[in-house]
Formats: structure tokens, C-alpha cells, sequence
């Protein structure tokens, strides 16, 4: 509160995500209040002004996941911005739904790495063990979901199934 003390300098953290906002602040709207086209349609006019943003990438493809049925294009979205695997669930879901197995789980081992909520991260690992090809590796994906929130009792139901069922 002193007048010799210079404001703190905004960072370039700060900055991206102040125009981020300004960049998608109508179609952030237009989410909230469920109009979902309009927040597309707002997202990739977005993408017109900052094109490969993977933010904004990620929420089209998000839109297109949930409601779109646009797998493909969702998926191009996201690999023109990112190699997929970094853009997370998202990228997860929409690499099944095409028939990628193996991206999927490495997309999903790549944000369950990352994410250090233990809840969410245990969610992940959850859908990894839906997702893997052999019993190991979904003994190995419910032993993290239990370890990263052992209080979820979703995490240690399917790990006791999945141990019964061995």
C-alpha cells in the first residue's frame, strides 16, 4: 500500500491466460449457460485468431467428445496442436473411440503422471484398468488407483473384483 512500491510484473503464465480469456470469453459463456454449438462455433473462431492453441484445441474437442460425435476431427484438433497423448482424458477417450487402444492408455498413463489430486488421478488410473490388454496391467492401474486415493471406495471395489476374479 505504499506509492514506492512498483506493482509485481505480470508473468508470461499470467499474460497467456489473460488473453486466453479475452479470446474465448464469449464462447465461455455460451458453455455455461448450454449453448453448446454457439461455444464451438465461439472456440473455433478463437482458433482463427490463435491457431494450434492446445487449450482451446482441447475444448472443441471436448464439445465434439461429449456431444458432437466429431471423433475424428476432435482427435486432428488435437494432434495439430499437440501430439495427442498430452492432451489427456480427452485425447484418451477420443483415440479409443477411433480404435487406438494403445494411444489411449498412453495418453491416460501420460495425465496420470501428471496429475497430482489423488481422487482425479486415481480416476484415471481407474479408466487405464478398463483399458489394459492384460491382467497385469490392470492389477498394476487398480494398485495405483487404491495408492493414489485409498479413501475411493470405487478404486478398491474394482481392485477387489479384479483380485477375485484372478
Amino acid at each position: 500500500f505504499d506509492e514506492a512500491v512498483l506493482p509485481a510484473p505480470v508473468t508470461d503464465v499470467a499474460c497467456r491466460a489473460l488473453e486466453l480469456a479475452a479470446l474465448v470469453g464469449a464462447a465461455d459463456d455460451a458453455l455455461a449457460e448450454g449453448r453448446l454449438e454457439a461455444a464451438r462455433a465461439g472456440y473455433v473462431a478463437a482458433l482463427e485468431q490463435a491457431p494450434r492453441h492446445p487449450e482451446i484445441s482441447r475444448l472443441v474437442a471436448e464439445i465434439d467428445l461429449a456431444h458432437g460425435g466429431r471423433w475424428e476431427s476432435a482427435l486432428g484438433l488435437l494432434v495439430d496442436a499437440e501430439a495427442a497423448i498430452h492432451a489427456g482424458p480427452v485425447a484418451a477417450e477420443l483415440l479409443e473411440a477411433v480404435g487406438d487402444h494403445e494411444g489411449a492408455r498412453a495418453a491416460l498413463a501420460e495425465a496420470l503422471a501428471r496429475e497430482s489430486y489423488g481422487p482425479v488421478a486415481a480416476r484415471l488410473a481407474l479408466r487405464l484398468a478398463e483399458l489394459a490388454d492384460d491382467a497385469p496391467g490392470r492389477m498394476a492401474a487398480l494398485d495405483e488407483a487404491v495408492a493414489r486415493a485409498p479413501a475411493l471406495e470405487a478404486a478398491r471395489l474394482a481392485r477387489l473384483d479384479a483380485r477375485l476374479g484372478v
